[in-house]
Parts: C-alpha cells; structure tokens; sequence
C-alpha cells in the first residue's frame, strides 16, 4: 500500500510543453482542492513542514508570489510542498535554469498575468509562461497578456475581501470566471513580442534533464559561436547593436555572471538565433516569425524548425533593425555630457525645493556615483542645498505642531484636565506616531513643559 501524502497532490498540467503549470496557480488550485485558503495551505504546510532560521513573511510572500526562482525562500517552499504532496514541482518553477539564468529580472511579481483567450478555452490552470518577465504576449492567439489585478465590473459588484476566490482564471475582486468582467477586445502583439513568447514556450516546454544537461560552458560557447557567425567576432558590435552594454555581454561571454534571460533573448532575438540552441552551446536559426506553429508548443515539441547552423555563418545581421528593450532598464545608468550636466545641475540647486542627488540622478538618466566621479563640487552644492531645504521645511512643520500642541496644553490646564499624550492629540487634532518624527519631537517638548511632572 502506497504511503499516505500530508496532502492531496494534484497533478501538475502541461508538463512537457510550452504551456506546463505555474507553481502559483498549482498552490492556489491545491487550496481550493482542501477547501482552504492560500495562506491557510501554508500555514499547514510550514507547521508540518517547519523552515529552518527566521519566520517567513506569509503576507509578503502572498502579495509578491515570488515562488517561481531558485532563491531562498522560493525554492525551500516549492521543496516542502513536494514532500508535503509526493509532486514533482520542478517543471513548475524555473529551479532547472538556476545555475544557468541569473535570478534578477527574471520573474514577474504581484497579482500576475494571463492570455484572455487561453483562459476562455483552457481556463483549469495559469501558465508558467506568463510569469516570465521578458514575456508580453500568448504565443498561440497572438495577443498581448493581462494584468489579473484589472477588473472591468463597477465597485459595487465587487466581493468583500473574506469572500474572493483564488485561483488563476477567476478574477478576485467581483468573482467572475475566466475574466468576463473585462469586455475590452484583446491587444493584437507585435511579432517581436511573439517571437519572444515562443522562444521563451520553447526553453520551458524542455524538460529537467535537458536543462540539466547544460552548463555556464555551453552558454559561453554558444555566445562565441554567435559573434563569430553574425558579428564577425566583435562582441562590441555584438552588444550595441542589440542594445545592450558592452560590460553585460562580455561578463557573460567569460562566465563570469549568468546571464539575464532578458538580455539573452534580446541578443538572440536582433540575431534571430535559437535561445534553446545557445543554452546547449550551438549557434541555429530561430523559428522563422511567420512560421510558428501553435500545435508545436501545445504538444511539447521543441525541435528547431529553422535552418541549420551552416546557413546561420552565412546570414547577415540587419543594422538597421532596432533593438526592442526586454529588460527593466529601472537600473541601468549611462554617462551623460558634462557640459549639459553641469549646467542641469546649477539649475536644479537654484530650484526650490531643489532635488536630491538621487532624484537628480534619476531625472537625467545617470547615476549618483557618476555625478560625484564627474562634477563633486557641484555634487555637493546640490546636497548641501537639498539638505538645507529639508531641515527649513522640517523646522517649520515642528514649530507649527509645537504650537498646537502648546494651545492644546493650556486649554487641558484651563479646564482641569491631565495634560497626556491623548488628550493633547485629542484637542489638537494632531496625531503623533513614529512614522511623523517631527510631531513626535514636538508632542515630546509640550509634554516636558506642561506635563503632569512639571
């Protein structure tokens, strides 16, 4: 007799192919299944199953589903729910890729996404697909993804918080199946954004052993092979022309970081070269745009339909193809004319109120280190100015809540009451709490001059 699960594992869909299951929509699916709600399920599941170190934020870890990666908490509850359930979950995550893609940029946090036409035909499970950063659009109807945090019903309609359901094709604010609350017609995707939908379909329909089977030395001697055969061995050539910094590929070129799967797609995509081909360390024609057969990724075939690597040396790179960005460029920084910066600078000290260094890095597109690397004495004026700003702004909100709160003190000694915290935010209509200092400073300098000890 076979021995008895914590709990009652389901099979997890779409193994195998383009389209296998995400492990958020697995969790949720599981939950309905035990008739509980999410956050119950891992409640259960971690006093069964205990983490070792610190307590896990289960509110954090709800709000963000991050469970996807290979990182820390992620891969510890995909791990316990495999012994909790005796399911392979590895499929749903992309634990396969960790010692190949880095971590960062690589997943979508939040609510999540779905295709509205694959939840009208197929709305049983969420797709691991659409959790994948760099993926905009559904591979098979064309059309751009969803945000599932969008409801189109009026806010009357919508659910109290204790009563919405959880799962991926129901939506959770007025309960609708399979998103019918929202009318709008689906966005047609570009054909850039489906090529990198089925690239992307095409690396997760590959199963664990396949991805097992690479290594950081594959992927370097696949980017080798693409320099050599479609930017005659210039790796400068090779990251500007696919719009990507020179320091990224040329890290990724020597093993020495993992590479984006952003940025990896991204340079395949400007050499239309296979993704899948370049993690095994060959260099082969992508699918042909106009070729992409939908049965193929719902069946799990991942064979490359494009021409062999013979006729990839011989193929030349379009120059004048722009780039199209995959990645969160949130954190990319680039240098900028120091004459022009010199002078944005010297404009934002004389405004008021002037921006901190940060917010000026960010407003022109560098970063602070490069200003202060470029321009420190302008740096520093911009700092001293922006302090200076904040301390007059500071000083004048605690005169003003002190004066309340004074006005309050001798009202309560007027009329015979205990000059407390609660009764001066009573009177004064101040509330002071730890997240406003300077209320709190002020509430302490009245309580010391008119305070019951006094």
């Amino acid at each position: 007799m076979l021995e008895r699960t914590f709990l009652f594992g389901l099979a997890l869909a779409g193994v195998g192919t383009a389209h296998v299951e995400s492990l958020r929509s697995w969790v949720l699916r599981l939950a309905f299944a035990h008739c509980v709600k999410p956050r119950k399920l891992f409640e259960m599941l971690l006093e069964r199953f205990p983490l070792e170190g610190p307590n896990i934020d289960l509110s954090e870890v709800l709000k963000l589903w991050d469970v996807h990666g290979s990182g820390g908490v992620a891969a510890k509850l995909r791990s316990r729910f495999e012994q909790a359930t005796g399911v392979d979950l590895g499929p749903a995550t992309l634990t396969s890729f960790s010692s190949l893609l880095a971590e960062q940029h690589l997943l979508q946090r939040g609510t999540g996404r779905y295709c509205p036409e694959c939840v009208k035909e197929d709305g049983a499970h969420g797709r691991l697909l659409w959790e994948v950063a760099c993926v905009k659009a559904c591979p098979v109807h064309r059309v751009r993804l969803r945000d599932a945090s969008v409801c189109g019903a009026p806010k009357h309609e919508h659910l109290k918080l204790n009563a919405r359901p959880r799962l991926v094709p129901v939506c959770s604010s007025c309960g609708s199946v399979a998103f019918a609350c929202v009318a709008d017609v689906p966005e047609a995707a570009t054909e850039d954004e489906v090529w990198v939908a089925t690239q992307v379909g095409r690396l997760l329909a590959c199963g664990s052993e396949t991805a097992a089977a690479w290594s950081s030395e594959h992927i370097c001697l696949g980017l080798h092979k693409l320099v050599e055969r479609c930017y005659g061995g210039s790796g400068v050539k090779e990251s500007a022309s696919a719009g990507l910094s020179r320091s990224s590929v040329c890290t990724w070129r020597a093993g020495v970081y993992r590479p984006s799967l952003g940025g990896l797609v991204q340079l395949c995509h400007h050499a239309q070269a296979d993704v899948v081909a370049l993690l095994g360390g060959r260099c082969e024609s992508a699918l042909a745009r106009d070729a992409v057969d939908p049965l193929t990724l719902l069946n799990g075939r991942t064979e490359t339909a494009g021409a062999p690597a013979a006729a990839l040396e011989a193929r030349h790179v379009d120059e004048s193809r722009a780039p199209v960005d995959l990645l969160d460029r949130s954190y990319v920084r680039r240098a900028c004319n120091l004459e022009d910066l010199s002078k944005a600078l010297q404009a934002a000290i004389a405004e008021s109120p002037p921006p901190n260094l940060t917010q000026f890095a960010e407003r022109v597109e560098t970063s602070a280190r490069y200003i202060n690397d470029k321009l420190p004495d302008l740096a520093r004026a911009l700092v001293k100015a922006s302090t200076r700003y904040r301390k007059e702004v500071c000083d004048e909100k605690f005169d003003g809540a002190a004066s309340a709160y004074a006005d309050a003190a001798r009202s309560l000694v007027a009329s015979g009451k205990p000059v407390t915290p609660k009764y001066l935010q009573k009177v004064s209509g101040l509330v002071a709490f730890s997240q406003n200092p300077t209320r709190v400073r002020a509430m302490a300098s009245a309580m010391q001059k008119f305070g019951s000890g006094s």
